[in-house]
């Protein structure tokens, strides 16, 4: 996409993911809430595609924009159309974008609160609202709350220790010209 569109997309997108939470909060509620969707997994995936998908299209798209668009010519010129382009030349060359991406959506989809505190009870509870439904009002059960956060880490944690390198790849990859 080319053009003053884009710029304003581009904007739109990033200002989602700058909005506080809070501002969020109410009017994504609302809209669970009248289509039915209260304590349901798919008001958990809205709620994280909500706050989610904005951060990764904004990375994504900073790293196509680096991408030179000579290679994508040259795809062409050799007899591509632009779905053979983007399948077999644009995603081969950002696959440690994608993977470094997928890893940040997913940490920050893991650990994820207040969108889940609100929006679940018992039915699509995450670990963070199960954990912060423990606390009651006169006692707290530390031990099993440490236990339940320490192993929540592990997931998470083990993901991001096997992709480690892909990782650094990909955050690094537009880095340097």
């Amino acid at each position: 996409m080319r053009g003053p569109a884009r710029k304003n997309l581009a904007f739109w997108v990033l200002s989602i993911r700058l909005a506080p939470a809070f501002g969020l909060v109410i009017p994504l509620y609302t809209f669970i809430r009248m289509v039915g969707l209260m304590d349901t997994l798919a008001a958990v995936i809205i709620a994280h595609l909500t706050i989610n998908l904005p951060l990764a299209i904004w990375l994504m798209m900073s790293f196509f924009d680096d991408l030179p668009v000579e290679i994508e010519e040259a795809a062409i010129i050799d007899g591509a159309n632009r779905l053979g382009v983007l399948r077999h030349v644009v995603i081969p060359l950002s696959g440690p974008m994608i993977v470094a991406v997928s890893l940040l959506v997913f940490v920050f989809s893991w650990n994820e609160f207040l969108f889940a505190f609100i929006l679940t009870s018992r039915e699509a509870q995450t670990v963070p609202a199960l954990i912060a439904s423990l606390a009651g009002t006169m006692n707290f059960d530390w031990p099993l709350m440490s236990a339940l956060s320490v192993s929540a880490l592990i997931p998470a944690f083990l993901v991001v220790l096997v992709a480690q390198r892909q990782i650094t790849e990909g955050l690094t990859m537009g880095a340097i010209k």
